[in-house]
């Protein structure tokens, strides 16, 4: 039992670690459950895709019509659904089912709230607890 704890057993814990790390990423590769997780993979593989839920975002809106709307970077993605909170600008999460070969049907989308807020926001607050750390740093507070 000591030998687990000593540094004589460092390396062998290396290479047990690695090795673990290693089989759990050929499992996570081989699942079943990574398959057909974006657009990207969806219009790649078609055949396999087929009537496969993926849920793609944020995703910025490009372009709204009455029957469909278009997001993503690049030329985006075409989805069909009407969908009345969408404008071209604003970010969303897209729930669709992906009907081969390269149709999108939106069951639901989730609109972000002025992003843009969120970002700044998440960023003030960042700030503020780095100058407060150093704040305590330079008082000998650690």
């Amino acid at each position: 039992m000591r030998i687990l704890f000593s540094d004589r057993a460092r390396f062998a814990k290396l290479v047990a670690a690695l090795l673990l790390l290693a089989g759990l990423g050929a499992y996570a590769a081989a699942s079943d459950h990574w398959r057909c997780a974006s657009p990207g993979d969806c219009l790649a593989h078609p055949g396999r895709c087929d009537g496969r839920t993926l849920v793609a975002g944020p995703a910025r809106v490009t372009a709204v019509s009455p029957d469909a709307f278009t997001a993503g970077s690049g030329g985006g993605v075409r989805f069909s659904g009407a969908f009345p909170e969408l404008a071209p600008g604003k970010y969303a999460d897209i729930e669709a089912v992906f009907h081969a070969p390269d149709r999108f049907e939106a069951v639901a989308v989730h609109v972000y709230l002025e992003r843009r807020v969120k970002v700044w926001g998440s960023l003030a607050a960042a700030l503020l607890v780095a100058a407060l750390v150093f704040r305590v740093w330079r008082r000998g507070g650690f």
